[in-house]
């Protein structure tokens, strides 16, 4: 009888240990958009928008980013302006050379914009005040249910959780910028679009894992698999084996920069970031 009792409290315990939970981690999130809209967009009329890069930034340096912006708008049915024309600026007032160029160097590069902008005829001025990767963060919160899965929850209730919980690090995108009105110079809107590759995944992403919170399986290599072997392998259930402190490191973002399907998330988070702002211009201006 004792011998009995001994081997169903082993196999309790034996069952318990060996229970499998199922994390789902779905393929997009959409981007954190905290940005502030004047009414008065919407009777501004813009049609036409210069773009300003970061202040301080050279020349070139920034192409590619403001090309992606210039696509966006135009997707929306406005028209963007160069912002390189705001080197030409000069105080038309003066005949002195000199005061010329040295009042224009003392002028904001808003103040250079709205000079040049009006001159170019356009209606309003996007300036880009941060575009930039931000350290890796925790983006994806997890937390172990009773049913046997784990549910995605905010950053609140995975602090919150005394239980067995998993999180997911990435890259994180920022947009910081604002709109101004070249007549008035007034600001009508004040963007703040945040996002991450982690947010953009090739496809649903899931793991299973034992009840004290190990991997053991996942659908697709999440540390560093290409983007199109991804979409394909997600069905299967790839075993984690002995690979477990490099898919441990991988998994929480330490080869971001190296390649692996977030190359292409990564992309992906720079274009939908861009749309949300170009949107946002569009739907206030309507």
């Amino acid at each position: 009888m004792a011998r009995g009792l001994v081997l169903m409290i082993l196999s309790a315990g034996w069952f318990t240990g060996c229970a499998t939970y199922t994390l789902r981690m779905k393929a997009t999130v959409l981007p954190k958009d905290s940005s502030a809209v004047s009414p008065r967009l919407a009777t501004s009329k813009i049609g036409k928008i210069m773009i300003l890069p970061p202040s301080g930034t050279k020349r070139g340096e920034f192409d590619t980013q403001v090309s992606a912006f210039e696509k966006e708008l135009i997707k929306q049915g406005l028209t963007p302006i160069s912002g390189a024309i705001t080197g030409r600026v000069v105080l038309e007032e003066s005949t002195d050379k000199e005061k010329k160029t040295e009042a224009a160097q003392n002028l904001s590069d808003m103040e250079r914009a709205l000079i040049m902008a009006k001159k170019s005829g356009a209606d309003a001025i996007l300036q880009i005040g941060q575009f930039d990767w931000l350290p890796l963060d925790e983006t994806r919160y997890f937390i172990q249910d009773t049913n046997n899965a784990y549910t995605e929850v905010d950053r609140g209730a995975y602090q919150a959780w005394a239980g067995i919980k998993q999180s997911f690090l990435s890259p994180w995108l920022k947009f910081v910028g604002r709109l101004a009105e070249v007549t008035s110079g007034e600001v009508v809107a004040s963007f703040d679009v945040q996002s991450a590759p982690n947010w953009n995944l090739p496809a649903d992403y899931e793991a299973s894992y034992s009840g004290d919170g190990v991997r053991q399986s996942e659908n697709f290599d999440y540390g560093g698999m290409v983007w199109q072997d991804a979409k394909i392998s997600h069905h299967k259930k790839l075993p984690v084996r002995d690979l477990n402190l490099r898919r441990n490191l991988e998994a929480r973002g330490l080869k971001f920069e190296f390649g692996g399907w977030y190359t292409e998330a990564m992309n992906q988070t720079i274009q939908k970031v861009i749309a949300a702002v170009a949107k946002n211009i569009a739907s206030g201006n309507k």
